[in-house]
């Protein structure tokens, strides 16, 4: 978003040609971590209008005009109506299904783990995956990440895939 700005939409998806789609929370989080290259982060801005940039990550709301102090007036004694009676709302007649637990990713029959999407590479090498998600990543020189983002972000292609292959023997807390 550039400096002191922070994406607002997190759930809307960026989307350029030749570049795996992502979700603007992916992005924001690979930036800080360090995933996206200074040179290519400067030119982002203006093409990320989708994930609504705003200062301080927050969308700036008008000030509302100032609350006036309280009155002096005295409060009215509270009034005890009769209660209506209550009729019971009947039952749907044609009663919707429950909703539908989203499709998951599809995973590989024999390892269990997701499968690594084209132009995308698994961390833990072909065929594995990390079983520590909250487990922090450290390599001296690099951002410090967490395990799960560093799989998602192996998946959907921020990891070079020269340098995903180096990963495995690296990753042993993941």
């Amino acid at each position: 978003c550039g400096e002191g700005k922070c994406i607002t939409n997190t759930v809307a998806i960026f989307e350029y040609p030749e570049q795996p789609t992502v979700p603007c929370s992916i992005l924001q989080m690979s930036g800080y971590i360090g995933f996206v290259p200074l040179d290519q982060c400067a030119m982002l801005p203006p093409l990320i209008g989708v994930c609504e940039c705003a200062p301080g990550g927050v969308a700036i709301a008008p000030t509302l005009a100032p609350t006036p102090g309280p009155t002096t007036a005295p409060t009215p004694a509270p009034v005890d109506p009769t209660p209506a009676p209550v009729n019971p709302t009947p039952a749907p007649v044609d009663p919707t299904s429950a909703p539908v637990a989203p499709t998951p990713a599809p995973v590989d029959s024999v390892s269990g783990c997701p499968e690594t999407p084209p132009n995308g590479c698994s961390v833990c090498g072909e065929g594995k995956c990390i079983t520590n998600t909250v487990a922090i990543f450290e390599y001296p020189e690099q951002p410090t990440v967490p395990c799960s983002i560093l799989q998602m972000s192996g998946y959907i292609g921020f990891v070079p895939l020269d340098q995903c292959a180096m990963l495995p023997p690296l990753i042993g807390v993941c």
